[in-house]
């Protein structure tokens, strides 16, 4: 009898063991790009030039993804127009965008960057409410920060 208890009591201390350790196992490192994010400043890495969002734009240039799994669209406003497109997640931080619809009809130059680097985008990092869209050659980013949760 007293094996049985003891039997018992090692399978429920194994039990809350494995349970234990599984909510120490890391979080899956692939971070979705859904959410509504607000453009904020571009970095040439090539010249170290920064550019921050103008103060006199009509309107934030605010973009909108939405993955379904490794897929997605996003849609985008800019100060005169709007954008969408479609994107694919290629592995963790590694993105190709597959599509850019709309025009640059009257946009600034602030906008304007915004259809060429979605264009060429490579890589993404996400860091708390900041996300980085890395392209042409992974030396130029923009930098977004989220807007909501």
């Amino acid at each position: 009898m007293i094996s049985t208890v003891r039997g018992q009591y090692v399978l429920l201390f194994l039990g809350l063991l494995m349970l234990g350790n599984s909510a120490c196992v890391p979080p899956d490192p692939f971070h979705t790009l859904t959410g509504t994010w607000h453009l904020i400043q571009y970095e040439n890495g090539h010249t170290g030039e920064v550019q921050h969002e103008p103060d006199d734009l009509p309107r934030a240039v605010i973009v909108s993804f939405d993955d379904q799994g490794k897929r997605g669209s996003f849609t985008a406003e800019t100060p005169t127009n709007q954008l969408r497109g479609t994107y694919q997640i290629e592995n963790d931080g590694d993105m190709e965008t597959t599509e850019v619809e709309g025009t640059l009809f009257g946009e600034p130059e602030w906008s304007e960057g915004l259809w060429e680097a979605l264009q060429t985008a490579k890589r993404y990092r996400i860091t708390g409410q900041m996300m980085e869209i890395y392209y042409e050659d992974g030396l130029q980013r923009m930098i977004f920060e989220r807007l909501g949760n």
